[in-house]
């Protein structure tokens, strides 16, 4: 996050947040929207599209990402806890189902 720090009617400053938003300390490579929503679909069988993760980006409830300049990258391991977070339990039944909600 870029923060502005300076007084009005003085030089600018601006500085770098990077507390809320760690380095990857692995090397996975991130994937773009369009990658990433392949990616959900090929690995995990769950419908999902680019515009799906657009709209989640916005609206929340959606893999964690980060933005190169205007471009969103979603690591792997992110899309995977996302997808996985989706899915509901094993059941045998649809009755089930009904037990798990209540």
């Amino acid at each position: 996050m870029v923060r502005w720090t300076g007084i009005p009617g003085e030089t600018e400053r601006f500085t770098m947040d990077t507390t809320r938003t760690p380095a990857p300390t692995n090397t996975e490579r991130l994937l773009r929207r369009d990658e990433a929503a392949a990616y959900v679909v090929d690995t995990f069988g769950i419908p999902c599209s680019p515009k799906t993760l657009a709209k989640l980006a916005v609206i929340g409830g959606g893999p964690a990402f980060r933005k190169a300049g205007r471009t969103p990258l979603y690591a792997p391991t992110a899309l995977r806890d996302w997808a996985l977070a989706k899915l509901g339990p094993v059941v045998r039944s649809t009755s089930e189902l009904t037990i798990e909600a209540a």
